[in-house]
């Protein structure tokens, strides 16, 4: 027969050791920066695509302008001939 010991039986451990918690932290700041990472180079990339497509909308209203210039231009000779034409893709 065994003889009890003086010592109380260890209960059992419950809850987290701090090594365990500090993985944890370390883990969960690592995934935070890359997540933050990512997130600022969608907003980067959407903040140049925005300005991109203000660049192409301007481009189309000055060249919209500029047909409708050419369009009413006033004549070059006594035959009634725009004085500046497009044909295609070319200014004549």
């Amino acid at each position: 027969m065994r003889r009890p010991s003086a010592r109380p039986a260890r209960l059992a451990t419950r809850g987290f050791t701090l090594i365990e918690l500090m993985i944890a932290i370390a883990i969960l700041a690592v995934v935070a920066i890359l997540a933050w990472r990512g997130l600022d180079q969608i907003m980067r990339g959407r903040d140049k695509v925005a300005a991109a497509m203000e660049d192409e909308r301007v481009f189309a209203q000055m060249f919209d302008q500029m047909r409708i210039d050419a369009r009413l231009a006033a004549t070059d000779d006594e035959a009634g001939q725009p004085a500046i034409g497009v044909a295609g893709n070319t200014l004549q």
